[in-house]
């Protein structure tokens, strides 16, 4: 049984303000789930996660009524966005590295030679521009409604026996690739693995050709890398190893 919070003690355990946490309640955010005789709000050590996904999310540059719809989904599970929020992170962490290097280059110069060089100052806001962009597709590709709320209604039609089946086998099929290491792309091996492939795609394929518009927008988003911090998803590299078995063959 989860211990109850009252809204003193969540604050002090993640950090935010009571004025936010009532906040939060007001525009339908975190709602407190009951109420004592005196009015009090109470919580629950669920909660918690709760404000550490709308923390996060804040964090990656999205706004509290987008937060609030993702949160108030049914498809929305916090194991699967944790992770691909960590993706995320890492690669904010790696890009803030390119920004940085490309500030201490930009200031060194001019406390070399006492002018800024103009070609650098382009060259670095170019940068900072472009990974901004790339910054705001990456975070939006990870929700888009349209797209989860379709295999959300292709879940329920298919069971969670069907769909769990399907995705131990391609993690199945993606282990043995993985495995076999430096693989002959001639080899039987490797055309047991391109057969196996392609009958998986195909029964996944007719799967999702049951919402109109749901291969499509699953195909795009491979060929854009969407799914490039998914772990269950293929990676570029498989994908480019099975077309050079097909192209072996």
């Amino acid at each position: 049984m989860q211990k109850q919070l009252t809204i003193g003690q969540l604050a002090s355990a993640s950090g935010v303000s009571t004025r936010t946490l009532r906040h939060y309640d007001a525009i339908g955010l975190l709602n407190a789930t009951d109420r004592t005789e005196a009015g009090y709000r109470v919580y629950r050590e669920q909660d918690l996660l709760t404000i550490q996904q709308i923390l996060t999310l804040k964090y990656l540059g999205l706004e509290l009524s987008k937060i609030k719809d993702l949160l108030n989904r049914s498809d929305f599970e916090i194991e699967t966005r944790l992770r691909i929020q960590i993706k995320v992170i890492d690669q904010q962490i790696e890009d803030l590295g390119q920004i940085r290097s490309s500030l201490s280059e930009l200031t060194g110069r001019f406390e070399a030679s006492g002018v800024w060089d103009w070609d650098q100052v382009h060259a670095s806001a170019s940068k900072l521009s472009r990974l901004t962009n790339e910054k705001e597709k990456k975070v939006e590709s990870h929700f888009t409604p349209e797209q989860m709320q379709q295999a959300t209604e292709l879940r329920d039609e298919l069971g969670d026996e069907y769909i769990t089946n399907i995705q131990d086998r391609w993690a199945g099929l993606m282990s043995d690739i993985e495995q076999a290491g430096d693989l002959d792309v001639t080899s039987e091996l490797a055309k047991s693995f391109l057969d196996r492939w392609n009958a998986l795609t195909k029964e996944t394929m007719d799967a999702w050709s049951k919402k109109e518009g749901l291969p499509e927008a699953i195909t795009q988003g491979y060929e854009n890398n969407s799914y490039e911090t998914v772990e269950q998803a293929p990676k570029p590299a498989m994908f480019e190893l099975i077309q050079r078995i097909e192209a072996a063959q």
